[in-house]
């Protein structure tokens, strides 16, 4: 009897491990990029609501891949695949022991970086950039913009955390958008003329052209 009850116990132990194993990688469907196997952004935007009231001096990088469109017209849309792998397996392997790295949609990744200094921040978006653009990984050689933000710009009227996640994204990607339009560059700051410099350019581009870039 002892042996039949250990026995039933066993089993037991490996249907429940096999069950968690299951629901693990059903969860992993839902909060993974099936392409890079990053966190994707519907975990980030959760991730980024509690980010701020943890790390108050982070700073948080999109990244956007400038040529993604015109290497799927080229190669197609396996070798499309590929390069965000690649990319993928690189801000990985460089990326800091805290810093955190998720595919958002088409060819944005973010990087969030937890404590760190102003120039030391804007350095490692520098290093991803310029790094990236020497490797020898990529069939055609990519480049990329970065847009940067930094929490201690959040200001005292935004109380709830869903606010100052929209903030910190929607700065990020304007800030994105100027450094796409000034070509293959960090942009860690919006002035107003920058402002001004690049509504001016949108307008003189198609914006279907634009919307395939970005």
């Amino acid at each position: 009897k002892i042996k039949e009850i250990n026995d039933k116990y066993r089993k037991l132990e490996a249907f429940n491990k096999n069950l968690v194993a299951s629901m693990e990688k059903i969860q992993d469907k839902f909060i993974r990029c099936p392409i890079t196997g990053l966190f994707n952004e519907m975990f980030f935007l959760d991730y980024m609501k509690n980010a701020y009231g943890d790390f108050p001096n982070g700073a948080l990088c999109l990244i956007d891949i400038d040529n993604l469109a015109d290497i799927r017209l080229e190669y197609g849309t396996r070798y499309r695949d590929e390069t965000l792998k690649n990319l993928a397996y690189l801000l990985k392997r460089d990326k800091g022991e805290k810093h955190r790295v998720f595919k958002l949609q088409d060819a944005l990744f973010a990087c969030f970086i937890p404590d760190s200094e102003k120039t030391r921040a804007i350095a490692v978006a520098e290093q991803i950039r310029k790094s990236t653009a020497q490797s020898n990984l990529f069939r055609e050689r990519i480049t990329l913009s970065v847009g940067m933000v930094f929490f201690d710009e959040v200001t005292e009227d935004l109380e709830k955390p869903e606010s100052i996640t929209e903030f910190l994204n929607n700065t990020a990607y304007n800030r994105l958008r100027i450094a796409k339009l000034t070509g293959n560059s960090v942009c860690s700051e919006t002035k107003a003329q920058q402002n001004v410099d690049a509504v001016k350019k949108v307008l003189l581009v198609d914006g279907d052209e634009l919307t395939l870039d970005l």
